[in-house]
């Protein structure tokens, strides 16, 4: 419902003593009054500064947003020069993976459990099509991990950006 404050100001004194001595001590102009642009443009400076800042003190970094546990696979030959769900030709030389739902182009860190060594890949393709795999990684990203001799290892997934 929409109310009618039209009427609440008609009952001030507007000839008080308080408004009866005001002179305005600076005039208007229609265009160019106020700040100057490089003023407000350092004062926007300023405040995205701060903002960047207080994003920071609140933890909003690069670090990981979400982790995944899982069996991963590799893929290599059979795939190399093929196109990608990404559109970009497979290299199996390349530090790339593919997962099932996660956006294309999301940077990822896998880390072997059984090792301990991690590595910094990007889904480039979908996939791993076998029940209970959460990632298919390149041969490279698997050799960096030590995962080509066993075909499978468990890894933990965190996402990076």
């Amino acid at each position: 419902m929409i109310q009618d404050f039209t009427g609440l100001c008609n009952d001030l004194d507007w000839h008080s003593t308080a408004f009866r001595h005001y002179t305005p001590t600076r005039t208007l102009t229609p265009r160019g009054g106020g700040l100057g642009a490089g003023v407000r443009h350092r004062a926007f400076g300023i405040m995205a500064l701060l903002g960047l800042l207080c994003l920071d003190m609140l933890g909003c970094s690069k670090e990981p947003t979400h982790t995944l546990q899982g069996v991963a696979s590799w893929y290599g030959y059979p795939h190399h020069g093929r196109l990608t769900a990404s559109g970009r030709r497979y290299n199996m030389f390349e530090l790339t993976a593919a997962h099932r739902t996660l956006p294309l182009g999301t940077r990822l860190r896998v880390t072997n459990l059984s090792n301990g060594r991690a590595v910094t890949v990007t889904i480039t393709d979908r996939g791993p099509f076998v029940k209970r795999r959460v990632i298919d990684l390149s041969y490279a990203a698997a050799r960096e991990i030590g995962m080509i001799g066993p075909g499978t290892a468990p890894v933990q997934l965190e996402i990076l950006e």
